[in-house]
């Protein structure tokens, strides 16, 4: 049976390894630093700095699944501990895509035929813009299920991002093929056209965008600088009085830096 001088005891011990660990995790000594901050843990298994700072130390490591899990446990013990709160926040901002992705990863290691965990990695590494090994993932989920629209749509915004135009038009005449009210397949559909040379056809994709959402500003504007180059004027001045009504500071900052637009101000001065 433990008296109140045994808990005292083991509190202060407690106290002195935390303090020991956050010496240690300050000159690096991350390994010393987890022995310190588990030793208090141990003698206080109610301590949720110990566990804060115990994955303050695993984070520092790069060992993400343990940072969580003692994140998650301070908070757990203290769940209105605003230091808990605001350290496992800054863990989430730095790290959740990075823990998102191992989590993937493992899962598709488990599970080669996990399509959905391949889609998901896929959208991951592009979010890095790591689209070479994007578009490897959203191939290999392809293979899986191929009437992924969602995976084969952003199969094609990588190829596009890594100038894989005519590659990312094939893709995307799939998608548009079987969703034809795919807005942001079009409005992509025309950007590339656009890239290839396609004028007349990345203008009909635009123009398909717009009749879908007309409050879609990006394609008022991309429509309005390729019919500018076109030589077609009047209707893109007739887009730039719609997009100005819909976002007049954004407007303005594309046409003045658009290589179409810019040599022409009168557009957003009327």
């Amino acid at each position: 049976m433990s008296t109140n001088r045994d808990q005292l005891d083991n509190t202060t011990r407690s106290i002195l390894h935390n303090s020991r660990g956050i010496d240690l995790a300050e000159r690096g000594w991350l390994d010393e630093a987890i022995k310190e901050f588990k030793s208090a843990i141990q003698n206080a298994p109610d301590f949720a700095q110990g566990y804060d700072n115990l994955g303050t130390a695993y984070a520092d490591k790069g060992d993400l699944f343990n940072a969580l899990e003692s994140y998650t446990k301070a908070l757990t013990l203290e769940s209105e501990n605003p230091i808990a709160l605001h350290n496992l926040g800054c863990f989430l901002s730095n790290h959740g895509n990075e823990l998102a992705m191992r989590c993937f990863k493992e899962a598709v290691k488990i599970d080669p035929e996990l399509y959905e965990a391949r889609f998901n990695l896929g959208l991951c590494l592009a979010a890095e813009d790591k689209h070479e090994k994007a578009i490897n993932q959203f191939e290999l989920a392809l293979l899986e299920n191929e009437h992924d629209h969602d995976a084969r749509f952003h199969l094609a915004l990588s190829l596009g991002a890594v100038g894989k135009h005519s590659n990312a038009i094939k893709e995307l005449l799939k998608v548009v093929k079987t969703d034809q009210k795919h807005e942001s397949a079009w409005f992509n559909l025309g950007q590339n056209y656009q890239e290839q040379g396609f004028l007349e056809e990345a203008a009909n994709a635009f123009t398909k965008a717009i009749s879908l959402n007309n409050n879609n500003i990006d394609a008022y504007l991309s429509l309005a600088s390729l019919l500018h180059r076109l030589e077609r004027s009047k209707e893109a001045k007739s887009l730039i009085r719609r997009a100005m009504m819909l976002d007049p500071k954004k407007t303005e900052e594309f046409v003045l830096t658009d290589d179409q637009l810019c040599h022409d101000v009168r557009l957003i001065k009327q």
